[in-house]
């Protein structure tokens, strides 16, 4: 039989909603979080991102074309254990 993938129930407290937000190719936006980035993924090659290495808490979000995209999605997971979700538009 295969091992199972141990799942830590979800609090209330943990749970929150995607926020929503906007980019374009020509600025760039910055999102700051309370705590350190641990993790973060980008849902579509139609944007880039990363944590800023002086700053572990702030993270620069980008459009990587000049056309609108299809929504695409943005999970970031910082030191405190917490997930933000963003819904991405152009």
């Amino acid at each position: 039989m295969g091992q199972l993938a141990y799942v830590q129930p979800m609090q209330r407290s943990t749970i929150r909603p995607s926020y929503a937000i906007d980019v374009s190719n020509t600025k760039t936006t910055h999102l700051i979080f309370p705590h350190e980035i641990r993790y973060a993924d980008l849902g579509s090659k139609e944007i880039a991102g990363e944590a800023v290495e002086k700053a572990g808490n702030v993270f620069r979000v980008k459009a990587m074309t000049s056309s609108p995209f299809l929504e695409t999605n943005l999970t970031v997971v910082t030191a405190d254990g917490r997930l933000f979700s963003f819904l991405v538009h152009y």
